[in-house]
């Protein structure tokens, strides 16, 4: 009976090592892990490398993206966390997704807006030089404020945020600030919070971060009323038992087996402008501006691919003349732009050193 046992746990042992140990016959699984990651190159083993532990370190990088079924491995690992706290914490990207009530997700990494204490500010110093540059040249700026899912749905996180935290008027301040210089800035998070209300529609999908295109409709809708551009027709709204675009990355970033996903369904609005624009418009934005471009050009507003749109990645020489040269510039941001280190600031850097170049 001992001699059974012990074969079992020679057995059992043996299993455990194989996973990796298959590596080194070429079987490996490839498949793309969702989240941020960067997957290392195999470095090159050399003695002067070895002795500085130099390669240590970017071997066992390139290890921990390569090692043989490493999508079952993680999936697995995050799938027994999640089940050993209640799905309260989702261990699959940093521990940043929280559950809350009716099972909506939140990344904790954005709640700028539910914080102890009101951040400051920031200096809009490159800002106003824009701005300037704008109105000398020719060129309106406008701001859209994208909405935070942790204010439009405030009452449904855990008690630790919703009790001891609070809100924090982040919006309001960043709003204020942007209109002291002369931009006509539309804050969508009111509306995000009437629309929820309201019922009919919810603004964000459960399992994820961003509005989705209903949410990013109706803020085209009244931010073209408020910038005064024109109406824009509401004909609808069609729906799908598909994601359209981001609504279920939440859902995917947590690398689980067995997923609680409660979205029955998606919403996308038809919508027509009255007005076609006939110059060149540029978009620049953080995430949440794909959706506001993407009702922007599909409602009509766009003559020709005038719209341009700039995302998270870093502008170069022909992005910042094609951005100086536009018509109109709208930023779509969310609260996120608090933070000073933020890609909002590295873009406004690009283009204040731009226009200095052009006072030489």
């Amino acid at each position: 009976m001992a001699n059974g046992y012990k074969k079992f746990f020679v057995l059992a042992l043996f299993c455990l090592l194989f996973l990796p140990m298959t590596y080194m016959v070429g079987v490996k699984d490839t498949s793309i892990i969702y989240g941020s990651e960067s997957v290392s190159e195999l470095p090159s083993i050399q003695d002067k490398s070895f002795a500085e532990r130099k390669f240590q370190p970017e071997f066992e990088r390139w290890w921990n993206s390569h090692f043989a079924f490493r999508k079952f491995m993680l999936k697995s690992k995050n799938q027994i966390y999640d089940w050993a706290n209640f799905g309260l914490i989702h261990k699959g990207y940093f521990d940043n997704i929280i559950e809350g009530k009716h099972r909506y997700l939140f990344g904790k990494y954005l709640f700028k807006s539910v914080s102890k204490n009101c951040l400051p500010t920031p200096n809009f110093e490159k800002l106003e030089k824009l701005q300037n540059y704008a109105q000398r040249h020719g060129i309106k700026i406008y701001f859209v404020l994208a909405p935070s899912k942790a204010l439009t749905y405030y009452d449904y996180l855990p008690m630790r945020y919703k009790y001891f935290l609070g809100k924090c008027p982040v919006h309001e301040q960043l709003a204020s600030g942007i209109k002291d210089l002369g931009i006509p800035v539309y804050n969508s998070q009111p509306l995000m919070e009437k629309l929820r209300e309201e019922g009919e529609y919810q603004p964000f999908p459960i399992g994820g971060i961003h509005w989705n295109y209903y949410g990013a409709g109706k803020t085209l809708q009244e931010s073209a009323k408020y910038f005064k551009w024109a109406p824009v027709k509401w004909l609808g709204v069609e729906s799908s038992p598909k994601p359209y675009f981001a609504e279920q990355d939440l859902t995917n970033l947590q690398n689980l087996f067995f997923t609680k996903r409660n979205d029955k369904s998606f919403y996308k609005p038809i919508m027509l402008a009255t007005h076609r624009w006939h110059d060149k418009t540029i978009v620049i934005g953080d995430s949440y501006s794909n959706e506001y471009n993407y009702m922007l050009c599909n409602s009509g507003f766009s003559d020709n691919g005038m719209v341009v749109h700039y995302g998270n990645n870093p502008l170069n020489d022909t992005d910042i003349q094609n951005i100086l040269s536009a018509k109109r510039i709208i930023f779509v941001y969310t609260d996120d732009i608090i933070d000073s280190n933020h890609q909002f600031w590295k873009k406004l850097d690009a283009l204040a050193n731009a226009i200095e170049k052009t006072k030489e």
